[in-house]
């Protein structure tokens, strides 16, 4: 299945029970309120991502990680989600062996690629396409 495709099933799940929630600690989103957070993100992110695109997810929060997924499959764009719970020389060893173009994250990774904050998204830069030789 396609990246977007998986973004057009989970938008017609989410919008078949919208007042459903997502909850994180105190705070939460309703399905609506997400499928419009995603679709707005892809929108603030066309031109700025490379096409095609291989885009590492690290996240602290889970629902933050959840949304850089589906952001991925809205703008059609491989997600290659990263944990931290496995530390550091785990992400950058999936990073070396994968060689994403940038990572969506809702903190400073202190990786050496091009990051995306979610919480900022009105703030990205064009991403270049990743060099020849890679990650690292």
């Amino acid at each position: 299945m396609y990246p977007d495709i998986l973004w057009k099933r989970t938008r017609q799940a989410l919008l078949a029970h919208p007042e459903l929630k997502i909850w994180e600690g105190d705070s939460c989103m309703t399905f609506r309120e997400t499928a419009c957070w995603v679709e707005e993100g892809a929108e603030a992110l066309r031109g700025k991502i490379p096409a095609p695109c291989k885009c590492a997810v690290l996240c602290r929060s889970e629902r933050s990680a959840a949304l850089s997924l589906l952001l991925c499959f809205a703008m059609g764009v491989t997600a290659l989600p990263l944990s931290a719970r496995y530390g550091p020389a785990h992400s950058e060893k999936i990073l070396r062996k994968t060689e994403p173009d940038l990572i969506l994250t809702d903190a400073d990774t202190g990786l050496p690629l091009p990051e995306i904050r979610i919480d900022r998204m009105d703030e990205a830069r064009p991403v270049e396409p990743a060099p020849e030789d890679g990650y690292g």
